[in-house]
């Protein structure tokens, strides 16, 4: 007796100082794990929120650039050299009232817009004239003002003039720093071009955008509860923060201890994460920059993100504690009784991990009459469960993604189509200004020959840009259009591959602008197959989804190859991208579902295991995927030439 007691607390022993350093190491692994996961989640969220609203910022910049380009073009081809030189003074007064209603309309494009004006260079006329439309004080509506500003107030030499000798100088479009209107006290920053005529400079046409609207959209930014969002110039002086006036320079706030945070945010880099102290706390950013060289923000305090680890460690520490108990209670039993069957049932367990297809069919487990027997029946019947509910939540999701895709491109296609109609817009209000200026020539027997000729070319100028811009609307919503009912049709029909294809490129083109991912269709225009469209559409949308989401992560360009031919009585379709590729020991898993590498960024691992279901249960094709591929991936996809009535019943 006393010779088992001192055997068994040998075993224990060994047994207990593996499982205590094994509970120590996977304590310790795990809260590394958590911190971790922790930075790498807040530097990405910090990043993800930067990026998303200095998009919103260049977008709002884009526009205001074509807007001006599109007014300086238009001012410049109503002017007339010369009847300048015949009347002077007396034509550029009418030459302001002509141009009038065209600048009030133009501002009302852009909601932000504080002013826009035209102004004469120096050297047109006896003093410096102008057509100003400032909006009034809470409202929408926009107001002339003044006409005639006093010649002493223009100096070259004043820095806060600028706006309007910089392009007149350097004859290119140029964007101010931020200043304080000093009528209303608004924050405004101003955008301002030259105008053209006969390759002279006649004046500037310019653009007043407000900040308070920026500014609003930046207070209500927060990351936990005490993060916030900065904004500064290209000299580093805040544009916004929550407690420094504008202006301010934001090495004066960082203070001497902040150099390698300065160094960061001069160093020229477009977007990156960095570490910092503020005030004698530690604290962590994500910043992007913008087009103009503006840098914007978004900053927390590291005490805020790390205070759920200290709580997750001691329930970690507790939890380690219970399972090394657990652990230890186990192993004696399963030392004296059970190592043969739970080494049996282990491996079965392995198998179906590896293959969610397979069960438990071992007759030494199932046959057994204790709990290793029951356990085994039990899971059999759970791995049953498991795979029905799998199936079920696949074919969910396939009709659930779909419908996910068309919602998230609606807010896309909505975007773009805002510029060729405001584009629009003013072409027409162009071509309408110059037709009233013909019928008045005609009306008063003073039209010449060469005068019809150039007002008929004027017309015909703003007619076509208006026509280019209208075939490009047209363009999106037909694309949108062809996408929107493709996803919604699940009856098989006569398909272009080609045009389906094209179709999906074009709205991935347009939801993902800021990214230069080039689609090349190598395929007869004419290679048609018997399909259904809708589910069609969704392997295609899940395949660019996927080389955009992991092929080209983090990068601003890449190419999609699609080629297709038709083999007997089936299409055969090769599908490559030239992104990073899928790691080899990775290659044997993707169709799995539930696998994915892209976890932290919100994957489901879902992705590929629906194309294939799709593909193989409901458009009879099959998919394969070539590991030897470089660069980028390589997909082969057979798909029946003639629509074959499917056995199961459809989603």
């Amino acid at each position: 007796m006393h010779i088992m007691s001192s055997i068994m607390r040998k075993v224990l022993i060994l047994i207990l100082l593996p499982l205590l350093s094994m509970a120590i190491i996977n304590s310790s692994v795990i809260i590394f794990s958590v911190n971790s996961y922790l930075v790498d989640e807040t530097f990405n969220k910090l990043l993800d929120t930067a990026r998303h609203e200095s998009a919103d910022m260049e977008d709002l910049f884009s526009d205001i650039e074509s807007l001006i380009s599109v007014l300086s073009i238009s001012l410049g081809s109503v002017f007339s050299m010369s009847s300048y030189r015949e009347a002077g003074d007396s034509y550029l007064k009418d030459y302001r009232d002509y141009i009038s209603p065209q600048i009030q309309k133009a501002a009302a494009i852009i909601n932000d817009c504080n002013g826009l004006y035209f102004m004469f260079s120096p050297a047109y006329g006896s003093v410096p004239t102008q057509v100003w439309y400032n909006k009034m004080n809470g409202t929408d509506l926009f107001e002339r003002v003044f006409e005639y500003p006093d010649p002493k107030d223009f100096n070259p030499e004043d820095p806060n003039l600028e706006y309007y000798y910089k392009p007149l100088e350097t004859q290119k479009a140029f964007w101010s720093d931020t200043y304080i209107d000093v009528d209303t006290g608004d924050a405004l920053i101003s955008f301002t071009a030259p105008v053209f005529v006969e390759s002279e400079i006649i004046g500037i046409a310019g653009f007043d955008l407000s900040l308070a609207s920026i500014k609003e959209k930046l207070a209500e930014i927060t990351f936990k509860n005490e993060g916030y969002a900065f904004l500064v110039n290209s000299r580093f002086d805040f544009i916004y923060h929550p407690r420094y006036p504008m202006n301010t320079p934001l090495e004066e706030v960082l203070g001497e201890n902040n150099k390698l945070l300065l160094e960061e945010l001069t160093s020229g880099n477009s977007q990156n994460t960095v570490v910092y102290r503020f005030l004698g706390e530690k604290k962590r950013m994500g910043y992007k920059r913008l087009k103009n060289d503006w840098v914007l923000g978004i900053t927390a305090y590291e005490k805020e993100i790390f205070s759920p680890v200290r709580s997750i460690q001691n329930i970690l520490l507790g939890i380690s504690s219970i399972i090394l108990l657990i652990a230890v209670l186990i192993s004696y039993t399963a030392a004296r009784f059970i190592t043969k069957p739970i080494i049996l049932l282990t491996a079965e367990v392995k198998k179906s991990l590896e293959n969610l297809d397979s069960s438990v069919e071992n007759p030494q487990l199932l046959n057994r009459k204790d709990e290793i027997g029951n356990l085994s029946r039990k899971f059999r019947e759970l791995q049953w469960d498991f795979k029905k509910t799998l199936d079920r939540i696949i074919q969910d999701n396939v009709s659930l993604e779909r419908l996910a895709q068309l919602g998230n491109q609606v807010g896309a296609f909505t975007h773009e189509i805002k510029t060729p109609i405001g584009i629009v817009l003013t072409s027409l209000t162009f071509s309408e200004d110059v037709l009233s200026q013909l019928h008045s020539k005609i009306e008063s027997k003073k039209l010449t020959e060469r005068e019809m000729l150039t007002l008929l070319s004027k017309i015909k100028e703003g007619i076509s840009l208006g026509i280019g811009n209208i075939e490009q609307a047209k363009k999106i919503i037909k694309s949108f259009k062809n996408i929107a009912i493709a996803q919604s049709d699940i009856k098989p029909e006569q398909i272009n591959l080609n045009e389906l294809i094209d179709d999906v490129s074009s709205n991935f083109s347009i939801c993902n602008k800021n990214n230069n991912i080039q689609t090349e269709l190598k395929m007869s225009p004419e290679l048609e197959l018997e399909s259904i469209s809708g589910y069609l559409t969704q392997v295609f949308n899940n395949l660019f989804q996927n080389s955009i989401y992991h092929g080209f992560h983090d990068r601003q360009e890449g190419k999609i190859i699609i080629e297709a031919t038709i083999n007997n009585e089936n299409v055969l379709i090769k599908y490559s991208d030239n992104g990073v590729g899928i790691p080899e020991e990775n290659a044997e898993k993707i169709f799995k579902p539930y696998f994915t590498t892209a976890q932290k960024r919100g994957g489901t691992g879902l992705g590929m295991h629906i194309i294939q279901t799709i593909i193989h249960n409901y458009l009879h094709g099959s998919i394969g995927y070539d590991k030897n591929h470089k660069p980028g991936v390589l997909f082969h996809i057979t798909l029946p030439v003639k629509w074959i009535i499917p056995n199961q019943k459809e989603i």
